[in-house]
């Protein structure tokens, strides 16, 4: 479990930046370097519809990825398989990253979003609009995030299935975090900035499904209970893409000459 999870961490964090990449390149703006925590360049040239697209673009990519990840999860249900845990975890990850970053973001004044509202005026009112919105989406996210680690964590007794909760949610959100934080470690100075964003956007924004995994035991669902053995094709797997991920996007890849 906590080799998928890292997988997908890294999976996710990778095509959410790329995502901003390649609309920044579209609109004008000059990147210099794709790293693991961020995309960094000269936006001085971007427009304010460039500027929207360099701070929608990436939470857009992690939408679709979320939607992709819950209809995975749902062909487990009544046969849970780890198709289905991987669909859970996509959804979990791509939902809730850009979600609780929608609220911080302008809250704090930092990351994707204060790129767009720092080009309006009036910027306060529009603060506090993207605030809650971000506060009525996590809403909308919660709902669902109980209801479906619950399918995908199968049948049983009310103990059994928190059990099996907790131990996915934890290995989850351990993995996402160790991820990305030794990726920011591997950045450019201030490292300490950097790991304080990487895990910020992981345990501070993935949070909510250790909540989500005490709460499975009110939530019977029919069929057979969630059974994964060990397999080493996932556990390399994992492992696999997460050195590749905090190789390539840790130390950052050039993009200007």
């Amino acid at each position: 479990m906590a080799a998928a999870a890292a997988a997908v961490v890294s999976v996710s964090v990778a095509l959410h930046e790329a995502t901003r990449l390649l609309a920044t390149l579209a609109v004008g703006g000059e990147p210099t370097l794709l790293l693991s925590t961020g995309l960094q360049g000269d936006w001085s040239g971007l427009s304010d519809a460039g500027y929207v697209a360099l701070g929608v673009s990436g939470s857009v990519a992690s939408g679709i990825l979320a939607l992709v990840g819950w209809r995975l999860a749902q062909r487990g249900v009544g046969s849970p398989t780890m198709v289905a845990v991987t669909g859970w975890l996509l959804f979990a990850v791509n939902a809730w990253l850009p979600t609780v970053h929608l609220v911080l973001s302008p809250l704090l004044e930092f990351g994707d979003w204060m790129a767009i509202i720092d080009r309006f005026p009036n910027r306060n009112p529009l603060r506090a609009s993207l605030i809650v919105t971000g506060l009525f989406i996590s809403g909308l996210v919660w709902k669902e995030t109980v209801p479906s680690l619950a399918r995908v964590i199968g049948n049983g007794n009310a103990m059994d299935r928190r059990a099996r909760a907790l131990r996915l949610v934890r290995a989850a959100w351990l993995a996402t975090g160790v991820v990305a934080g030794v990726a920011a470690l591997l950045g450019p100075d201030p490292r300490a900035a950097l790991l304080a964003v990487a895990l910020a956007g992981t345990w501070g924004s993935m949070w909510p499904i250790l909540v989500a995994g005490r709460r499975v035991g009110g939530h019977p669902v029919p069929g057979d209970p969630l059974r994964l053995r060990r397999s080493l094709p996932v556990i390399a797997g994992g492992i696999v893409v997460a050195v590749a991920f905090v190789v390539l996007l840790g130390s950052g890849i050039p993009l200007s000459h």
